[in-house]
């Protein structure tokens, strides 16, 4: 995963939960400090535009499109950026990503805890 994808996974959920609860405090207060450095360093008008439309419409793909390329923009035109990230992304908490798949005859039903998640349940014959 690139590091612009890694800023997105935590500036997200982050920018999203404006009146909603992030499910880990740990997630949670990384997500505020990196929003903060973000609405600092993206503070042009493209930035707060692209930190505006997240906001307003978090689960649009375009939304989660236009801050990319505000970062990617702003890490062409300064380098040093980059390094900034990585070295806030070092002390971010792991998220967590799981997968449970069952084949079965007869079989059903599963339960999966955390953030991510992917469950596929097929019965077999």
């Amino acid at each position: 995963m690139g590091i612009l994808d890694q800023t997105l996974e935590y500036a997200l959920p982050a920018l999203r939960k404006s009146g909603g609860k992030v499910v880990e405090k740990s997630l949670d207060v990384f997500g505020d400090r990196l929003v903060s450095f973000l609405r600092t360093r993206l503070g042009d008008e493209d930035g707060r535009r692209a930190i505006a439309k997240v906001e307003a419409n978090p689960d649009a793909p375009s939304s989660a499109s236009r801050l990319k390329t505000a970062l990617q923009e702003k890490a062409e035109a300064e380098p040093a950026f980059l390094e900034e990230l990585r070295a806030i992304l070092k002390e971010a908490p792991p998220t967590v990503n799981q997968t449970l798949n069952q084949t079965g005859n007869g079989i059903t039903g599963g339960q999966v805890s955390g953030n991510n998640n992917t469950v596929n349940i097929r019965g077999g014959s």
